[in-house]
């Protein structure tokens, strides 16, 4: 009988290490932080909406090309991009809840990776905001930040203009 006896006791021990396990008693986590109340209205909303790049944007065409490039597509104009939280779209493409991966690269940077100084593309300030969605290798997948109404994006080797929509 000692070996059920040990069988025994060691399925209590068991049994008591899942019920610690769930113990009623135990913390809950945290909840969210909430922005603090002295936070004017308007930027709070401005963080809840996301990033400046966020919104549907049209392509108004090329801009500037690399020096090894084809010919520019004028077939890019007037076609629509959105990105937000929940979709990224690029004419008739989309990817659903994308990801984005910003970086920022010093005008010195930029040329080396890009073989286009920044002023031509009209860039100014010293750094160049890239944004990447990742896993996501179609026309509007990677663009630059020029400001809150303008991204540009290259493809074969030009570089194509997006405007915010009104």
């Amino acid at each position: 009988m000692k070996p059920y006896a040990a069988l025994a006791l060691l399925a209590l021990t068991l049994g008591g290490c899942g019920a610690a396990e769930s113990n009623p008693q135990a913390t809950p986590a945290p909840e969210a932080s909430t922005p603090a109340p002295s936070e004017p209205a308007a930027e709070q909303a401005k963080q809840s909406e996301g990033p400046a790049y966020f919104g549907a944007w049209t392509v108004q065409g090329a801009v500037a090309s690399a020096g090894i490039s084809t010919a520019p597509d004028d077939g890019f104009a007037g076609q629509r991009a959105t990105y937000s939280a929940e979709e990224a779209t690029f004419g008739e493409e989309r990817i659903q809840t994308p990801e984005y991966a910003e970086k920022e690269l010093s005008e010195t940077e930029f040329l080396s990776e890009h073989r286009t100084p920044p002023s031509d593309l009209g860039l100014e300030g010293g750094t160049v905001r890239i944004v990447e969605v990742s896993g996501w290798t179609n026309p509007g997948g990677t663009f630059i930040a020029k400001d809150e109404n303008t991204l540009l994006f290259l493809w074969d080797g030009n570089y194509y203009e997006m405007k915010r929509d009104a």
